[in-house]
């Protein structure tokens, strides 16, 4: 072989500078095992093989410097894939809902009967119409008004009720798609936002089963995307893996040693 595979250079005597050489087989080796598929070559030469701040584009650091910095937007496409699959699968489970929505019990402790699955959340904002500041830019009189509502706290009974059963809603939702028919340890709390009337609920417990109470079966649906999550996920594992483990600071350290 009289060039180098990687930056296509002939190998040996020069007209101007030094002799072209390949790097040893051991030295070729060790970067192949190290680079990934698309990088590998048959032959290194030690100009393409050193490892400088100021270099040509086709030294082989700069090019696994920038195949690695793509890693976090294929990471970032694989995670928009994993979220796609686990959209579509939720909306094929929530079609079979409405026959579980009253089948769906909270409890504030935990029964003995009961097998947990896992802790659920949800949290929604509400405005409450207490207090707020959306008169400020109003003429006096229909502020004074317009703040005198908002202070007695007129129809935020009603909206508060609401916010209330809403996030209840959201979190038997949570509870169905993994499969559970009751919640328990639920927890609430309330917090609010900036002293406008916006009030954030926020409520916990854990997805569980009651084997009493007909149970929601998702085998079918769930086999459909089994496979292309298993997949995707285990693509993801693998770039983190070529990221953190196979650093540009450990590819470095790699080539000095076969320099």
């Amino acid at each position: 072989m009289n060039r180098c595979t990687n930056c296509d250079v002939k190998l040996g005597p020069t007209m101007i500078g030094k002799e072209i050489k390949p790097l040893s087989n051991s030295s070729i080796d060790k970067i192949n095992e190290f680079l990934p598929e698309e990088l590998k070559s048959e032959v290194f030469c030690e100009r393409c093989g050193l490892h400088q701040e100021r270099v040509e584009m086709y030294h082989i650091y700069v090019k696994y410097k920038r195949y690695h910095n793509n890693l976090d937007e294929e990471i970032h496409k694989i995670r928009k894939e994993e979220a796609e699959a686990v959209a579509n699968l939720t909306r094929e489970k929530m079609k079979y809902f409405i026959n579980f929505d009253d089948l769906i019990k909270f409890y504030s402790y935990v029964p003995s009967n009961i097998t947990p699955i896992e802790l659920i959340e949800s949290q929604i904002i509400v405005d409450s119409g207490m207090w707020s500041t959306s008169s400020d830019n109003l003429d006096a009189l229909w502020s004074a008004m317009h703040d005198k509502v908002a202070r007695d706290g007129i129809d935020s009974k009603n909206k508060i009720n609401e916010g209330f059963s809403n996030i209840k809603d959201l979190l038997k939702r949570e509870c169905f798609i993994r499969g559970g028919n009751t919640v328990v340890d639920i927890k609430y709390n309330f917090s609010e936002l900036a002293g406008n009337g916006k009030v954030l609920f926020h409520i916990q417990g854990t997805a569980s089963i009651n084997p009493e109470i007909e149970i929601p079966k998702f085998d079918n649906i769930e086999k459909k995307y089994s496979d292309s999550l298993s997949k995707l996920i285990n693509k993801r594992k693998e770039v983190f893996n070529r990221k953190y483990n196979y650093s540009i600071e450990n590819f470095v350290e790699l080539i000095k040693t076969t320099t």
